[in-house]
C-alpha cells in the first residue's frame, strides 16, 4: 500500500504542474493578442516529446519538468533577430 504522504506529494506536484502550465499559457496568449512575437512556448525542459507550430511560435512538451538543461530550441537559427 502506498503511504498517504506519498499520495499527497504526487497530488501536490500534479496540481502545481497544471497551475503553472495554465499560468504560463496565459502569458503566451496575452503576448500573442498584444502582437508580441513569441518564438518558443515549452512545457518542461530538455529534449521534446512532441511539438507543434503556431504561426511563428514553436511549441513543445518535454520530458524533464523540473530540471532546466535546455540549450534553446535547435530549430531556431542562432542568427535569428528577436527585435
Amino acid at each position: 500500500m502506498i503511504p498517504d504522504l506519498l499520495i499527497k506529494i504526487i497530488a501536490f506536484v500534479c496540481i502545481i504542474s497544471v497551475l503553472v502550465t495554465v499560468h504560463e499559457l496565459g502569458h503566451y496568449l496575452i503576448a500573442r493578442l498584444c502582437g508580441v512575437r513569441v518564438l518558443v512556448f515549452s512545457i518542461g525542459f530538455g529534449p521534446e516529446l512532441f511539438g507543434w507550430n503556431d504561426g511563428d511560435a514553436v511549441g513543445h512538451i518535454s520530458y524533464q519538468l523540473l530540471n532546466n538543461t535546455d540549450q534553446g530550441d535547435k530549430r531556431i537559427s542562432p542568427n535569428h533577430q528577436i527585435f
